[in-house]
């Protein structure tokens, strides 16, 4: 299953561009979400997405996971403005609405930011948002999710190829030299457990 981000809607393309997509695995339900803009950086998540996800939620009797390219708009940490580097405030907004109205919700994962991180939202529940780093650049990692009867386990993975690691680590010291630190984030923003909010 993929999903367009930001660099291929910069010029119009519409590959990958299903709003909705759905998937049911053993213990849980997948769903991923087109934030992407036509010409733009920034995300966004339309009302019938939004009505989409709402009426998912409501049928699925298992935990849903919800997937995007582009990180939510935190009220606790981000400037509201429509220029936000993420989704757009007014339709994190409403994802938070949907995700404090169902709490098989149990989480919100994009990459856009190409870091860990891992914010909760009150509105929205206490739900987790997460940001998960970039396979092409420092830390080199990618996501697995690990399904239990009790939660869902993120495990943080690194690349093992020696080339891929070693071009990785080139890319560490970029921005100045404190990207590093920005994308690998703490540990709790790589591997945690996502609870059943039920």
């Amino acid at each position: 299953v993929h999903v367009r981000g930001n660099h291929d809607a910069y010029h119009g393309e519409v590959f990958a561009d299903f709003p909705v997509q759905e998937r049911v695995v053993d213990g849980a339900t997948l769903t991923v979400l087109d934030t992407a803009r036509n010409a733009q950086v920034n995300g966004s998540i339309s009302a019938e997405q939004i009505d989409w996800l709402d009426e998912l939620a409501s049928r699925t009797s298992t935990p849903v996971m919800v997937f995007g390219h582009h990180h939510v708009w935190s009220p606790e940490h981000d400037p509201r403005s429509d220029d936000f580097f993420g989704i757009r405030p007014d339709d994190s907004e409403a994802l938070f609405a949907v995700f404090a109205r169902r709490p098989n919700l149990i989480g919100y994962f994009a990459g856009h930011t190409h870091r860990n991180r891992r914010v909760h939202v009150p509105s929205a529940g206490g739900a987790p948002f997460v940001e998960v780093a970039s396979v092409k650049d420092f830390p080199g990692a990618v996501a697995e999710y690990r399904i239990h009867e009790g939660g869902v386990v993120q495990v943080f993975r690194r690349i093992s190829d020696p080339a891929a690691l070693a071009w990785s680590e080139k890319t560490r010291n970029m921005y100045e030299g404190g990207y590093g630190a920005y994308a690998f984030g703490r540990l709790g923003d790589r591997c945690f457990t996502l609870f059943d909010r039920r």
